[in-house]
């Protein structure tokens, strides 16, 4: 089976940019759109002990209002640990399972690529109050992660290397603080969901994968006049196809 590849996604992202780009021109009063950057940290949550990873992503942002916005994100990241698995071993003679550890060593570099939703939650809570310094907002998201997985034990310095792409669905917290006019700043953590035990190469418990992503990071705001100010910090709620403000 042909695995999933990001080139795709830039296709589809592309095309969706002309078209939110046309929405944006038609909508002469606030900019929509950032362009966000961020590196942070991993830990995974797998067969054995965790050492602090990294991450880095990018991601085209549009606010068709101040309550809901769109992106299509880009982004890479290692994982890795060490540490005792359990093994189960099947006796030939009686047919039980038994149980015994192992020492394993592994690392995990990955691509991926997908969308996400965010809502706003000053808008939600307080809608008629313009934003100072600081908004949060909660976030899901869904996409494709490419990985390179290497383990290995070391007690029998045997090593297994997968290649394989995995479906993954994510949520979080994102906090966006107010920096200059076209520049803001990020901070978010997000729980990152695997459909495989094969995350960190160490399979034997059974258990999908999951793993924590702490991250900060820049928001720019791409703007078609100089004048215009970013829709989540204003007042207004303004829609693309709903004009009115609370």
């Amino acid at each position: 089976m042909k695995s999933p590849y990001p080139f795709q996604q830039i296709k589809q992202s592309a095309l969706l940019f002309l078209i939110l780009l046309t929405i944006q021109t038609a909508s002469a009063q606030y900019s929509r759109f950032t362009f966000d950057a961020k590196v942070g940290t991993n830990l995974i949550n797998g067969s054995v002990s965790p050492f602090p990873g990294a991450n880095a992503s990018l991601n085209l942002r549009f606010s068709p209002c101040r309550l809901i916005s769109v992106s299509s994100f880009i982004g890479t990241g290692l994982l890795w640990g060490n540490g005792d698995a359990t093994r189960i071993a099947v006796s030939d003679v009686d047919n039980v399972n038994r149980y015994y550890t192992e020492r394993f060593m592994f690392n995990t570099e990955y691509y991926n690529w997908g969308g996400n939703v965010y809502l706003n939650l000053q808008n939600l809570f307080n809608p008629t109050t313009k934003p100072k310094r600081i908004i949060a907002y909660v976030f899901t998201g869904a996409g494709y992660m490419r990985t390179r997985s290497l383990a290995e034990s070391l007690e029998t310095r045997n090593a297994i290397e997968r290649y394989m792409t995995y479906f993954n669905a994510h949520i979080g917290i994102e906090v966006k603080i107010k920096g200059n006019k076209n520049l803001d700043y990020l901070f978010s953590i997000q729980d990152n969901i695997t459909e495989t035990p094969y995350l960190d190469g160490i399979p034997y418990d059974g258990k999908y994968d999951s793993f924590i992503s702490i991250s900060a990071g820049i928001s720019y705001q791409i703007k078609f006049n100089k004048r215009h100010t970013n829709i989540d910090w204003t007042r207004g709620n303004v829609c693309p196809l709903f004009r009115y403000k609370i």
